[in-house]
Parts: C-alpha cells; structure tokens; sequence
C-alpha cells in the first residue's frame, strides 16, 4: 500500500512539474512591484498548463497503471485520477503564497503548512484503521491540500482573475524557464526509484 501510493504521489508530482513554468518564482524575485497584469497572467498559464497535465494524466492512467501491472488490484487508474485533482488544488496556493513571501510574512506561510500536515495525518490514520488501505493517503491528500488552499487565501485574500498579458509574460518567461530547467534534473534524481525502479520491479520494493 505504502509502494503503490508513494509510486502515484510521485508520478503525478512528476507530471505536474511540467505544468509550472517557473511563472512564480519569476513574482518572488522581481524587483518592482508587482501589477494585476502580472498576477492574472501568472495564475491563467499556470492554471492552463495544469489543467492539460491533468487532463494527460487522467487519460493515460490506464497505460500507466497497466506499465506498474496494478491496474485491478490497487485500482490504480483512478488513483491517478483523483490525485491529479492535488495539481490544481495547489495550484491555487501560488498566488496568495507568492504575496506573503514578497511581504517576507513567513509566519503567515507556515500556518498552512501546519494545518495540512496535521489534517493529513489525522485523516490518513483515521481511514486507515478503518479499512481504507491506499486510499486513506489519497483522501487525506486532497483533503489537507484544500484546506491549505483555503487557509492560504484567509492569509493572504486574492481575488482569483484570468487573463494574459503579453509583455508581463514575456518578462516572466525571461526569468522563468531557465529557472525551472534547472529543478528537472533534480527531479529526475528524485524520481528514480519510485516511479522507475516501481516499473521495473513493483511497489512492494519501493
């Protein structure tokens, strides 16, 4: 159970790396104060990428969970599903927590962190003994990330727009896409042994 929900976690975190841009730590480091246009464009391409890697994941799942030869007793195509529902939960979380790191109210940033890590214990622990096997972890996931979602704009209140202006994102990208290729090959590290080693030999080793 530990192997197949560690193998999900980390593939559809995989996945969702690509539907960051780099887009938010081009915000954190910019040095003049940041406009609505920069905020609306940020949020919608981020939204946008997330939504198509959520999308992809909910439509290769079957592949994926047959690769892992998991796909009937682990239920493991809507385990993917559902945890691809995470990518656009936290994806909600960048606006509010981008303007608290640029008030550097980093007492502010831990409270949700405290309150998902909590949250998800409590659920997970509680299903669990209650039967619930891999999909106490998944539950409690998206649970705990909604409530930091929702704490997160209690914090830090931002009224959620769309739309994309050409020249912030354009500045932004300047930033952005270096930033974000370098943190591919440390996620590629990472990702190893659960996503690659749990195709070659199983979840029962990871």
């Amino acid at each position: 159970i530990f192997g197949v929900f560690t193998i999900v976690s980390f593939m559809v975190n995989f996945f969702g790396f690509f539907g960051d841009v780099g887009l938010g730590a081009a915000l954190i480091q910019k040095k003049e104060k940041l406009t609505d246009d920069d905020l609306k464009t940020t949020f919608t391409i981020q939204q946008l990428l997330v939504g198509i890697v959520t999308i992809a994941l909910f439509v290769a799942s079957p592949l994926l969970s047959r690769l892992y030869g998991l796909e009937e007793s682990q239920s493991m195509t809507w385990l993917i599903r559902v945890m691809s529902l995470s990518l656009l939960i936290s994806s909600f979380k960048v606006i509010p927590s981008i303007l608290l790191e640029r008030m550097l109210k980093f007492n502010y940033l831990i409270i949700p962190e405290i309150l998902e890590v909590i949250s998800f214990q409590l659920i997970a622990i509680g299903m669990a003994l209650s039967g619930y096997g891999v999909w106490s972890f998944v539950f409690a996931t998206i649970v705990s990330r909604v409530i930091g979602m929702l704490s997160l704009f209690v914090l830090s209140p931002w009224r959620v727009a769309f739309g994309v202006d050409m020249l912030a994102a354009k500045e932004l990208f300047r930033f952005g896409l270096p930033y974000q290729l370098t943190g591919i090959i440390g996620l590629m590290k990472d990702a190893v042994t659960p996503i690659f080693v749990g195709m070659l030999l199983g979840a029962q080793v990871i």
